[in-house]
């Protein structure tokens, strides 16, 4: 009797084991994947770009590089989105919106870089020291705000 019940029990974890391991392992992807393709305008690949994708709900940034072929992948991104996604290099830059990814799925956003990079900024002018001023005093003046401290508030209710 005891022969057969550790036979039954052995047979059903076999069984077990068979049948459920792929249920099992699917119910830990949480994430999804963002891949894509970083070109300049003539159509080659561009190499060692920095990847920048940012969810805009949530503010969380992920980031990658470039390879020799312009491919980029982000795996385990959160799911949902939007995200925006900005490949940068060399100075040149460009955004791509509106991506959003699926659970346990790849979005692709491919990107094509300008050809010259955005004009820099000009620099900030450079005031000699004889013709800037100086400050001989700050004063900071405030009010005192006792009403809005209560020792006696628990702060449970309102």
């Amino acid at each position: 009797m005891k022969n057969t019940a550790v036979r039954t029990l052995s047979l059903f974890l076999v069984v077990c084991a068979l049948v459920f391991p792929s249920h099992l392992r699917s119910q830990g992807v949480t994430s999804s994947a963002i891949t894509g393709l970083v070109t300049d305008e003539a159509g080659n690949p561009v190499a060692g770009a920095r990847i920048t994708a940012v969810d805009e709900s949530s503010g969380t940034a992920y980031n990658s590089i470039t390879r020799e072929t312009g491919r980029y992948d982000l795996a385990n991104v959160r799911t949902g989105g939007p995200y925006r996604i900005t490949a940068t290099a060399d100075g040149r830059s460009r955004s791509r919106g509106n991506v959003f990814t699926t659970l346990s799925q790849t979005a692709e956003a491919n990107l094509t870089l300008p050809a010259t990079a955005a004009p820099e900024a000009a620099p900030a002018p450079v005031i000699a020291a004889e013709d800037a001023a100086q400050t001989e005093r700050v004063v900071v003046q405030g009010t005192a705000v006792d009403d809005l401290y209560s020792p006696g508030r628990t702060g449970a209710s309102t």
